[in-house]
């Protein structure tokens, strides 16, 4: 795009519709990212050097629509009886045009939808960074920024209730740690509620809470009325479509025999119940359950959809009355003792059952609660201290913690209570937060959050005492058919029962803590990068001809942020030394953070662990593959250099000639594929002195190589590499690698519970 028009080049134009068509598509993804769409659509041939200029405009009700795929593709059975003037540019009337064309810095109006308005708020807020919520409704409604931009929006707020999380401004959404649940997870979790509902004593009383329900998402799918009056039409808005199919062909011969005049859709499921068959439905739907529901939410614009959507239905919203002067409303605070006075005599009620139904906010609450205008702390903040109280530690910071212990401290007190929970499983594999009965559970991919792809848990839990090693989940995707309208998203199962382990201990218990009378301390600290670090750092770092690296392998997750091997001390000081004595027992650690997790169910489920002891260091093979694999990764950024403190740091974890890696290597016989790799990285190193950045000083690991000497120039987006043959080979070993990795490391990572 250059100013006001949207180029598409082609070699030739046989088919002038198909690439029309297919700019009309990137108009259309640019619209829905809020990027100003162009007033001119210039196709050109550089074959024939002929061009074709079209309006924009002329084309909106295409632009406005969705388009899924890339825009080259399935573009033939477009046409249009617009037709474009033509432009031959190779002489001087036509470069003329063009260049008048070009000067065009105009773009044409779209409208606001719920497909796009996500995108132009984020580009309202880009470009007004303190630009409230309010104020990005108001600009919709009344274009200012936007004027020449997008049309008056004209529609309701609660238009936008399933995505209302991500039109927060920036402070806010960060103090929230908001984001909506997919319908078709919503809809899933129902199954457990349900479980739940049935786990209350005959003759007691419930009430479904929610303490974070922004606009409502978790309550969309609950019933409303009376299971006796719910039509066959209605019945797939609160169950599954495919427990819808499995009821209806369980009562097929019922409907056929006595309803066979009714409209199918308006028979009712009271109707069909007098009729015993193996499915009772009562076994799955309950009356009302909407009407059982206790939410709150802390925004707003929040809590005037939750009003207006479902104000009559719930047994009441927290808070019942609303300050419209303020974006946060007062008393809506999740973890206030507002909303607990208000739940706490149905805590009290024996009668009554507390189901807790939440998908938290996740984040780390580390920051201030303190209120400038009471000079008293936030009640998010007096959670976190009662936690620390327990010597929780850490784990206190964590707002979907601080939710859990809430949970289960303050409202979960009977025995047949339960809570229904969406978070990382790390609350129960690793954190002991939730030592209770398991009733059933599911991992949902977390993409469908707005997130990245990675496994989060829907775990309904009892509140019985129960110590369990394991728990198996079932995984579930989406299935979007092309269609953003989640409604119509469909749910399936993958296939996988995961079985999820516990976690007793971290890596950081195989920290080598030792001191030597000979260390000398110095100054030169590493980026993660592997190069020095100058400036303000942590720690003290040392010198020792026995220190050959530094590895930090921090806490559970199989996060490559949490994991640096390096030459020297990083600056953060978190980690230990490899010394020239024990470094090989070390290296499995750094192999097990790299773990590839290929799967979203696999993300934020595979935990590193101490948990098998120091077993894995007495299999020599597996020790000599994890040396083959960390001296070769990319991964590794030890470094050879001249560091500040006048000193030389050679890389002695590398498979350069005469290293301390290469001497551990030699007392191993290799297999073919070892060899395999070993001789692809001499021919790098060969390839490597053939280039002009190589010093012969130098101990190189590929990662150096890769860095320092694999030079490339760049034309637009294109690498040019300077050395073909050597980043061709570079890339080779990589793959190989990987493999390696797979086939050889993997299995006992697990057998020795380095990874669970």
């Amino acid at each position: 795009m250059y100013k006001g028009t949207l180029f598409e080049f082609k070699l030739t134009i046989p088919d002038i519709n198909k690439v029309l068509f297919q700019a009309i598509k990137y108009l259309s993804h640019m619209r829905i990212k809020g990027e100003s769409v162009p007033k001119t659509i210039l196709l050109v041939a550089l074959n024939e050097g002929i061009s074709y200029k079209f309006e924009s405009k002329d084309f909106l009700n295409y632009v406005e629509k969705i388009y899924f795929g890339a825009s080259s593709k399935d573009n033939k059975d477009f046409s249009t009886e617009i037709k474009p003037e033509k432009i031959i540019y190779n002489n001087i009337a036509g470069l003329s045009r063009l260049t008048e064309i070009l000067q065009d810095e105009g773009f044409i109006k779209i409208h606001i939808d719920i497909y796009d308005v996500v995108g132009w708020a984020n580009r309202f807020y880009s470009e007004n960074p303190k630009a409230t919520k309010t104020e990005l409704f108001n600009e919709l409604k009344k274009p200012k920024h936007f004027k020449e931009l997008i049309y008056s929006w004209k529609g309701k707020e609660s238009d936008f209730k399933y995505i209302m999380d991500l039109l927060n401004d920036r402070m806010h959404r960060k103090e929230l740690g908001a984001f909506y649940t997919p319908p078709a997870y919503c809809k899933k979790a129902l199954e457990l509620v349900r479980k739940a509902i049935k786990q209350i004593p005959k003759g007691n009383d419930y009430v479904i809470v929610d303490r974070c329900a922004g606009t409502g998402n978790l309550q969309e799918f609950l019933t409303d009325k009376d299971v006796k009056d719910i039509t066959i039409g209605e019945v797939g808005k609160y169950i599954e479509e495919e427990f819808r199919n499995k009821y209806l062909k369980d009562k097929k011969d019922i409907i056929n025999t006595f309803y066979s005049n009714k409209i199918f859709n308006e028979i009712t499921l009271g109707e069909l119940e007098k009729h015993k068959t193996n499915i009772n439905i009562y076994d799955y739907l309950f009356d009302n359950e909407l009407s059982h529901c206790i939410i709150a939410t802390y925004e707003l614009k929040e809590w005037i959809v939750l009003n207006e959507r479902i104000g009559d239905k719930v047994k009441t919203i927290i808070p019942p009355t609303i300050n419209p002067d303020s974006a946060l409303v007062e008393g809506g605070d999740a973890l206030a003792v507002e909303i607990f006075e208000e739940i706490k005599p149905y805590v009290k009620d024996k009668n009554c059952n507390v189901i807790l139904f939440e998908n938290p906010p996740y984040r780390d609450s580390n920051s201030s609660h303190y209120n400038e205008k009471t000079k008293q702390k936030k009640s998010g903040s007096l959670i976190k201290e009662k936690m620390m109280e327990e010597t929780l530690g850490n784990e206190a910071r964590d707002i979907s913690n601080q939710f859990i212990w809430s949970g289960w401290k303050y409202y979960l007190t009977k025995k047949n209570d339960c809570f229904i929970l969406f978070s990382p499983i790390k609350y129960w594999k690793s954190l002991g937060l939730c030592n209770k009965e398991f009733i059933e559970g599911y991992l949902f991919n977390r993409k469908h959050f707005h997130a990245g792809a990675s496994a989060i848990s829907c775990i309904c839990w009892k509140n019985v005492e129960e110590k369990k090693d394991s728990i198996i989940l079932k995984a579930f995707d989406i299935d979007t058919k092309n269609n953003l309208e989640d409604n119509d998203d469909e749910i399936f199962d993958i296939n996988k029962d995961i079985e999820i382990k516990k976690a007793h201990s971290t890596l950081e218990n195989f920290a080598d803590k030792r001191e030597f009378k000979d260390d000398v301390e110095t100054n030169v600290w590493s980026n993660a990068n592997g190069y020095e670090k100058f400036g303000k750092n942590e720690g003290q770092p040392l010198y020792n001809k026995n220190i050959v690296g530094w590895l930090r392998a921090k806490g559970y997750s199989c996060d490559p942020m949490n994991t640096q091997f390096i030459r020297q001390m990083i600056y953060i000081n978190r980690g230990f030394y490899l010394r020239s004595d024990n470094f090989l027992d070390k290296l499995p650690l750094f192999c097990a953070k790299l773990y590839p997790q290929k799967n979203w169910y696999e993300r934020d489920i595979y935990f590193t662990t101490a948990d098998g002891g120091e077993k894995y260091t007495k299999d020599s093979n597996f020790l000599k593959s994890c040396l083959i694999y960390a001296c070769l990764s990319p991964r590794n950024h030890c470094l050879s250099f001249d560091g500040s403190d006048k000193r030389f740091y050679q890389n002695e974890l590398c498979f350069d000639t005469n290293t301390i890696a290469t001497e551990a290597l030699n007392k191993y016989k290799l297999n073919k594929i070892e060899k395999d790799l070993i001789n692809l990285f001499e021919q790098i190193l060969k390839e490597a002195k053939k280039t002009k950045n190589y010093d012969s000083k130098y101990k190189y690991g590929t990662y150096q190589i890769d860095k320092e000497l694999n030079t490339f120039t760049k034309d637009e987006d294109i690498k040019i590499y300077d050395y073909p043959e050597l980043n061709t080979k570079l890339i080779e070993l990589k793959n190989k690698l990987s493999k390696y990795y797979e086939e050889t490391i993997q299995q006992k990572l697990f057998q020795y519970q380095l990874l669970k």
